[in-house]
C-alpha cells in the first residue's frame, strides 16, 4: 500500500471510529431512555473501526521498520506534518470520549473496570499517535545514522511524546524544507 494513502486511510478511519461514540453520547444525553440495543450497536461499530485502525497503524509500523530495513529514501515529513495537524481536533475529542468513559467507572459498582479502560484508553490512545508518525520517525533515525546531525534524533524522540509528536512533526517538515531550499540554491 501506497505511505501516503495509508497516513490518511488511518486519519480518515480514526475520525470515522469516533464518530458513532460521539453521536452515542449526544444522543444518551438529549435523551437517557435511548434504546440500549442502538447504542450498543454504535459502541460495536466504533469498536470494530478502532481494531481496523490498529491493525492498520500496526501495517504502517511495518512498513516502516521494512522501509528502514532496506535503506529506502522516501521522505515522509510532508504527509506526517499534515497528517498530525489534521488530527488534532480527533485527539482532543478522543480525550473528552474517553474522560466520558473513565468518569464512568467511578463509581462502586464498576470501580473494577476503571484499570482496563485506562490501559486501553492509553494504549489504543498511543498506537494511533505513534501509528502516525511512525514513517517520520523511521526516516530521522536513518538520516541521523547517516549524517550524524542530533536534531534528527531529536525529533524522533519526540515523536514518542504526546503534543510533542505534532510539533516535531512540523519541525522536521519546516527543516526539510529549508535543507531542500539551501540544496537547489546556486553557490
Amino acid at each position: 500500500m501506497n505511505r501516503k494513502a495509508l497516513l490518511w486511510a488511518i486519519c480518515v478511519l480514526l475520525y470515522a471510529m469516533q464518530l458513532p461514540f460521539a453521536v452515542a453520547i449526544i444522543i444518551v444525553a438529549v435523551n437517557p431512555d435511548f434504546s440500549a440495543e442502538i447504542v450498543r450497536g454504535i459502541a460495536i461499530a466504533s469498536a470494530s473501526l478502532c481494531v481496523l485502525v490498529v491493525a492498520l497503524c500496526i501495517l504502517n509500523i511495518a512498513t516502516a521498520v521494512k522501509d528502514y530495513l532496506k535503506g529506502q529514501k522516501y521522505c515522509p515529513y510532508a504527509t506526517t506534518a499534515k497528517v498530525k495537524l489534521a488530527l488534532i481536533p480527533f485527539f482532543i475529542i478522543n480525550f473528552v470520549i474517553w474522560a466520558f468513559f473513565w468518569l464512568g467507572t467511578l463509581n462502586m459498582f464498576l470501580i473494577w473496570a476503571a484499570p482496563a479502560v485506562w490501559v486501553i484508553s492509553l494504549f489504543t490512545t498511543y498506537v494511533f499517535m505513534l501509528g502516525g508518525g511512525v514513517q517520520n520517525i523511521s526516516y530521522l533515525i536513518r538520516r541521523f545514522r547517516d549524517e550524524g546531525n542530533i536534531k534528527y534524533l531529536v525529533f524522533a524522540v519526540l515523536h514518542f511524546v504526546y503534543i510533542a509528536d505534532v510539533i516535531a512533526a512540523v519541525l522536521a517538515y519546516l527543516d526539510g524544507r529549508t535543507s531542500l531550499n539551501k540544496a537547489r540554491q546556486p553557490q
